[in-house]
């Protein structure tokens, strides 16, 4: 591996080199750095030991888009005084809300006002069309912050004040004035289609969308006037957002926006990760979620991990483009591809109406302090006894029919069964996800919700106090004010005064 510093001398011009040291300062100051991989292009390493729950990057978005439901702008329901209101939709294109007359004129300033005529001449009822309508309405933010990157830094103070506490005021400045650079280094895989569609022919659909001939088709005349660019820049920038983009999520994990985050892209992907994406807002945060020893690799997970090997396969060559060889993939290549069974699969079946989630639970507290790799085995040790205690009985669920269970129960407030259903999907969770991952935590304050409302009030606190220990870790001390924390906190005392009366 090369390191950082050579990275930036050998592959870019003397123009830009500034910036890249720029890079390289902001990746120092986290511990992080830039090196060439032979099989991945490029990789972030560690310089020096990092603690689990560690924030690793802080990132604005460069550009975003709400899916509808948000402020274009801020991504939120009330105005700039915090008040709750009603959302506004633009007059000229009808398909972007703002929630209040600022945001509206900021976002026009940013790039509606090119985009809106254009958006207005896209039919969104389908929702290949509806995504479309989002990459072309990120595609007039980015082209302008990158034809004309000072317009950036002096544009977007008033959103980048909403994004982060002022001492980092100077940190965001230096992430944005980087942003289009690495942006254009960012892999397109325009070229790279054809080569997966021949692996995977039944998803003709997903792959024709990443192909440079349906790329172009998607552009308006129109929009590739207004933007002055060559096409087959913009068809490489649209490339890049379909591989390099994230989702953007809300405190309930629910997806509320489009993001496109050039630092944060650069993490690589792994199936078991050690590091997650959450959000604040429209602002990225990479948090560890293991130990890193000085020299690994930091990465993400770019798709659920809970999924089985010929799935992540599939999900990760026809979106992204690569065949992923990292430890969990090469441990299970080894088993037929339509294997009835692998350890973790055998878990689909796991009864319902046993104590099988609650009992995992109690361990899963029991191993909280347990280092990375003591939990890891002792959580592989947990999938065998868990095999070995299904139930023969007919009452068996997959993870996905267990979801609607819990759901179902949610919905008619049958708060006995859906703590119970809770627990079962539960048990299933900690056994298939990372220790810190944000999905659990969250499953777990909805079964906690439900105990407390059937009357648990002890095991209620008890949930609770696992809960807050994980999102110690998963949320760390930057997101102190998530919505979530506060959620925890505040069942907590209502549990707490609950038991005290009692007593």
């Amino acid at each position: 591996m090369t390191s950082s510093n050579s990275f930036i001398t050998d592959c870019h011009s003397d123009l830009n080199s500034h910036r890249w040291i720029v890079l390289d300062s902001i990746l120092h100051s986290s511990g992080l750095s830039l090196s060439t991989s032979a099989t991945k292009h490029r990789c972030i390493l560690a310089t020096k030991s990092i603690p689990v729950g560690s924030t690793v990057l802080s990132e604005p978005a460069m550009a975003f888009i709400s899916l509808g439901t948000l402020c274009e702008y801020c991504l939120s329901t009330s105005d700039i005084q915090g008040q709750h209101t009603q959302l506004q939709r633009c007059t000229g294109c009808r398909q972007v809300v703002y929630c209040s007359v600022v945001c509206q004129k900021a976002d026009w300033i940013a790039g509606h006002n090119s985009a809106c005529a254009v958006l207005k001449t896209i039919d969104c009822s389908a929702t290949t069309r509806q995504s479309n309508r989002n990459d072309i309405a990120m595609l007039f933010k980015v082209v302008r912050i990158i034809s004309n990157p000072s317009f950036q830094s002096t544009t977007l103070d008033d959103r980048m004040d909403l994004d982060c506490p002022m001492d980092n005021v100077a940190l965001v400045r230096n992430i944005r004035s980087i942003q289009p650079l690495v942006f254009l280094s960012l892999q397109s895989h325009v070229l790279d289609f054809e080569t997966c569609q021949a692996s995977y022919p039944h998803a003709t659909n997903a792959l024709n969308g990443h192909s440079m001939k349906q790329i172009e088709s998607q552009l308006p005349s129109a929009a590739v006037k207004l933007m002055n660019l060559p096409v087959s820049d913009l068809i490489h920038h649209l490339g890049r957002f379909r591989c390099n983009n994230f989702t953007i999520i809300d405190s309930n994990l629910f997806p509320v926006g489009e993001g496109t985050y050039p630092l944060a892209s650069l993490f690589n992907h792994d199936c078991w990760p050690n590091c997650i994406a959450i959000f604040d807002g429209s602002r990225v945060v990479i948090q560890t979620i293991r130990d890193i020893a000085k020299g690994d690799e930091l990465c993400i997970s770019y798709i659920d991990p809970i999924l089985d090997h010929d799935s992540r396969r599939m999900s990760l060559e026809t979106k992204y483009c690569f065949n992923c060889q990292c430890s969990v993939c090469m441990s299970e290549s080894c088993t037929p591809l339509h294997s009835p069974t692998t350890k973790k699969d055998a878990l689909l079946s796991l009864d319902e109406k046993s104590d099988v989630g609650w009992r995992l639970l109690k361990w899963f507290h029991t191993c909280l302090k347990k280092s990375d790799d003591e939990f890891e085995r002792a959580q592989q040790d947990q999938i065998s006894k868990t095999i070995a205690l299904v139930s023969k009985r007919a009452v068996v669920a997959e993870i996905g029919n267990a979801t609607q269970m819990f759901q179902s129960h949610l919905m008619r407030q049958d708060w006995e069964q859906a703590y119970k259903s809770g627990l079962h999907l539960l048990g299933q969770y900690l056994l298939r996800y990372p220790r810190y991952y944000p999905l659990v935590s969250q499953h777990m304050f909805f079964v906690a919700q439900c105990m407390w409302n059937s009357g648990q009030t002890d095991e209620t606190i008890f949930l609770l106090g696992v809960i807050k220990k994980c999102l110690e870790i998963t949320y760390g001390s930057v997101m102190k004010s998530h919505h979530l924390i506060g959620q925890v906190d505040s069942l907590l005392a209502q549990a707490l005064y609950e038991q005290s009366a009692m007593v």
